[in-house]
């Protein structure tokens, strides 16, 4: 069915194919980078929601490559479509409601951090001193 929607132009074909398969490869990337991401607990929540999304959309685009060859599994793409479409809802409103709570520094790590300058005050005191 969509191959119908598509002029079957090679040089737009090639486009099409390396455009999305390229957007596909990146948005299934970040997830993982997201998984490998140290983050405070009030936001893994967000984190997972925004992950989820991003590789849906990952999913999303290789689908649409798939699709051209293979217009049967049209559906497949449409419920995965349906699927992105939650879970970037999810990720708007979880991001709206801790948008505060985002720019918020963990008490623990900025105490850490003034203990760590302080330190380094130190050591440059005493060696120029």
């Amino acid at each position: 069915m969509s191959h119908l929607l598509y002029p079957w132009d090679t040089s737009l074909l090639v486009l099409f194919i390396i455009a999305n398969l390229t957007i596909a490869m990146s948005f299934l990337f970040i997830p993982l980078v997201l998984m490998r991401t140290r983050v405070a607990p009030h936001q893994v929540v967000l984190l997972r929601f925004f992950g989820i999304f991003v590789f849906l959309c990952g999913i999303s685009h290789a689908l649409r490559v798939f699709v051209l060859f293979n217009p049967g599994w049209f559906i497949v793409l449409c419920v995965v479509d349906a699927c992105t479409a939650v879970a970037s809802t999810a990720a708007a409103v979880a991001a709206w409601y801790r948008a505060e709570r985002l720019v918020e520094i963990p008490p623990n790590v900025l105490e850490k951090e003034v203990k760590e300058i302080r330190e380094r005050v130190k050591q440059l005191a005493a060696a120029t001193g």
